[in-house]
């Protein structure tokens, strides 16, 4: 049974409102669970110290940029619903939207890396906040206008 179309954006929004939970729970849980949150995490972000977020002395599960990214990929899929008809100009146009979404974290690591700027906390947590929005509209556009299969696979 296919899911309509109107709620696949929520669908989106649950799962990744629950990521952003996860990554914000190492503060408020036992050491056994938090052990387990930074590990689940670790396979995706550097989880570095000094560019991570503390909370009464405990680090989140993942750092400032990839804060911004799992906060924007929440808020965008909370968002496309009430784009209308703008919600499927971004389906139709992802490689600009994601072009347009990377360019400034893009440009706030690299020049970085080339000594050219010096990101900050809030530079690195509004670049990954725009990446997620970007990202978190085209996916929550995708699941809602890709086209779907409806017969089964072959076996």
């Amino acid at each position: 049974m296919a899911l309509q179309s109107s709620r696949v954006p929520l669908l989106a929004a649950g799962v990744t409102g629950l990521l952003l939970l996860l990554i914000s729970l190492p503060p408020f849980v036992p050491p056994s669970i938090r052990a387990l949150l930074m590990a689940a995490f670790a396979p995706v972000c550097h989880q570095l110290p000094d560019r991570s977020f503390w909370i009464d002395g405990v680090q989140l599960a993942v750092c400032q940029r990839c804060y911004g990214i799992y906060t924007g990929l929440f808020l965008g899929s909370l968002l496309l619903p009430l784009l209308g008809d703008g919600a499927r100009w971004i389906y139709r146009r992802a490689p600009l939207v994601l072009s347009g979404a990377l360019l400034p974290p893009a440009l706030d690591w690299g020049l970085q890396l080339v000594h050219l700027w010096h990101n900050t906390p809030l530079t690195r947590t509004l670049t990954g906040l725009w990446f997620g929005l970007g990202a978190g509209l085209l996916l929550a556009a995708t699941l809602r206008y890709a086209p779907r299969k409806t017969q089964p696979c072959p076996a």
